[in-house]
């Protein structure tokens, strides 16, 4: 150990490019980390917010919420399947200020029960309860409304005053706006005429430990969805993750190869040195280990760096990307750095193993 480090700190040039390369790659790693997770937060987190085991769709939404209709008949069965049921009607909506601003930006308008198992946390106000009160995700504070600001939906008359603002609900990106279920059939009633009749809800959301009976809800042409299930089968959602998921990883695995042949170049270098540490009796195991403690010292500086780097831009870039933090991910793509060097630092025990002292001092 002692000598890796005493060869780099009296070799620093010929360590610092490896250690920049390791910098450049842990930094694009961690970075496109936290943006695949903000974006996979900001699909979901309105659904994994909700205290709920999962949903009821009608088997013909194709396990899509925006396509669910579920009848009168169909709400009750729904309603049947947990102690903690309630309906959830949505909607995508366009949504421009009420002073006329030409600027306009696409939400959801979820309708929820307030003690239903779909209702948002109030992290400021209240929740809506009289006509023509709305509940707003923080991300719209930061565009400006803010409680009594009006709030006006695109290609309709009425406004909405600002009561309450939630954290953390997001749907397919877009932030949520949450209103009462009568307000939501008083002003969008006509949206919920079906082809057997009025729409009752477009899903049912069950409460924690809920036990579906599958029979029932096949017979009334039901669909139970977990929400991990509901989350996956979100347009688009599955194929983010994995385009990040193969980005990360191979940039991973770049970083290994470079490590692999910077040390396997180092050791044809080193070849006369080996062999005079073997004439005194070294064992190749300890060249071996002291190599590996090098690469795993360098790849530790080089991901510290990086990682650095990577909170740093998303400070400068908040509110500009969904950049967001996992502590669990974000140790697994270090530890991942640092199990693949590690094996890249081993890749020259066969060479050094074969190196002959009498040979290599020449």
């Amino acid at each position: 150990m002692f000598l890796a480090l005493r060869e780099i700190r009296h070799q620093p040039a010929r360590f610092l490019l490896i250690t920049i390369v390791v910098v450049l790659v842990s930094y694009l790693a961690f970075f496109l980390t936290g943006l695949a997770y903000g974006l996979a937060s900001a699909y979901s987190e309105a659904i994994r917010n909700w205290s709920a085991s999962g949903v009821v769709t009608t088997s013909t939404a194709n396990q899509n919420l925006m396509a669910s209709r579920l009848s009168a008949r169909q709400l009750e069965v729904a309603s049947e399947q947990a102690p903690a049921a309630a309906p959830l009607l949505l909607q995508a909506v366009v949504y421009v200020p009420s002073a006329g601003q030409e600027e306009r930006a696409n939400a959801y308008l979820f309708a929820v029960d307030e003690a239903g198992p779909a209702a948002p946390a109030v992290t400021e106000g209240r929740y809506p309860r009289a006509g023509g009160e709305i509940l707003l995700d923080a991300t719209l504070a930061r565009e400006g409304f803010a409680l009594g600001s009006q709030v006006q939906l695109a290609d309709s008359d009425t406004t909405w005053q600002v009561v309450g603002f939630t954290d953390a609900q997001r749907f397919q990106t877009a932030p949520v706006m949450y209103v009462s279920i009568d307000q939501y059939r008083d002003r969008f009633g006509y949206l919920l005429a079906g082809r057997d009749g009025e729409v009752a809800a477009h899903a049912v959301v069950l409460g924690p430990n809920a036990t579906p009976d599958a029979a029932a809800l096949e017979e009334a042409g039901l669909e139970y969805l977990s929400s991990d299930a509901l989350i996956s089968a979100l347009p688009g959602y599955n194929a983010q993750v994995l385009t990040f998921s193969l980005m990360i990883g191979s940039l991973i695995g770049i970083a290994t190869l470079v490590l692999a042949i910077f040390i396997y170049v180092l050791t044809l270098q080193k070849r006369s040195l080996f062999g005079i540490m073997k004439a005194q009796g070294i064992r190749t195991s300890y060249i071996v280990v002291s190599g590996a403690v090098q690469t795993f010292f360098l790849t530790m500086v080089g991901v510290g760096i990086g990682l650095a780097l990577a909170f740093g831009t998303s400070v400068a870039l908040a509110g500009k990307v969904p950049f967001a933090v996992s502590p669990v991910l974000f140790a697994g793509v270090i530890g991942a750095f640092l199990l693949g060097t590690v094996i890249g630092g081993l890749v020259p025990i066969r060479t050094i193993s074969r190196i002959d002292p009498i040979e290599a001092i020449g």
